[in-house]
């Protein structure tokens, strides 16, 4: 029988693997094996011997795979010619999850605090870019970098939604706000740059000082130029 068997992959977290990831199952025997076999989601793995009845089945993860929890078989036969019983589960409850799937954001939004219009911005606002990606692949936060106006922006979580925000300064161009979102994933998957809104918010930084295009001043006497107690001017 197998005294010990977990489960672990090469990625920065353990726990989950990416394609050309490599997954291990690791397993020690408490007695002399003559030969030992391995599948880790269902193809064959490569089994080395590490010494004292411990062996280590190595598979790198392919785009063909099944994403989900990483199923392995692991098989023996001992040093008398008896076959063990056939080994599916780890007996540490350790798990490895597959993840071929690139994240994606199912919602980002800008807009400014301008007390007025908050698709406007001037200098001295702040300019917010609020995004959420889907449930179902959520992303690191360390792994998230945002620019706004060409600017590296301060991002925060709450919940499953994320922020970042930047304050207009005289320095920022006028026109619209332009920005970037990079992130990855907790299996290190990285999503595709995103630079557009999924409900077409927008900010327009305005930096033209406000003018009138004509004056004029007329009253309501028969004569315009001219006025009297009780006339409108």
């Amino acid at each position: 029988t197998l005294d010990f068997i977990r489960i672990f992959s090469d990625n920065s977290d353990t726990t989950w693997a990416k394609i050309g990831d490599s997954v291990f199952i690791q397993f020690k025997s408490n007695e002399l094996l003559t030969q030992s076999s391995a599948l880790i989601s269902s193809a064959s793995a490569e089994v080395i011997s590490l010494g004292s009845q411990k062996y280590l089945a190595k598979y790198e993860m392919q785009s063909t795979d099944q994403e989900g929890d990483i199923s392995f078989e692991v098989s023996f036969i001992d040093s008398v010619g008896i076959a063990g019983d056939l080994v599916t589960e780890t007996s540490n409850s350790s798990n490895v999850i597959f993840d071929k799937t690139i994240p994606l954001l199912e919602y980002v939004h800008i807009e400014s605090n301008n007390l007025n219009n908050s698709l406007i911005a001037i200098t001295g606002d702040d300019v917010y870019l609020t995004f959420r990606p889907l449930s179902t692949d959520p992303i690191l936060l360390d792994s998230i970098a945002v620019t706004i106006s060409g600017q590296d922006a301060t991002v925060n979580q709450n919940g499953d939604t994320y922020s970042a925000t930047i304050p207009i300064t005289e320095s920022i161009p006028g026109g619209f706000i332009t920005y970037t979102i990079d992130f990855v994933d907790r299996a290190g998957n990285r999503g595709n740059q995103v630079n557009v809104t999924t409900d077409d918010s927008y900010v327009n930084h305005d930096i033209v000082p406000p003018s009138i295009d004509s004056v004029s001043i007329y009253s309501n006497n028969l004569f315009t130029d001219w006025a009297k107690v009780g006339d409108l001017v």
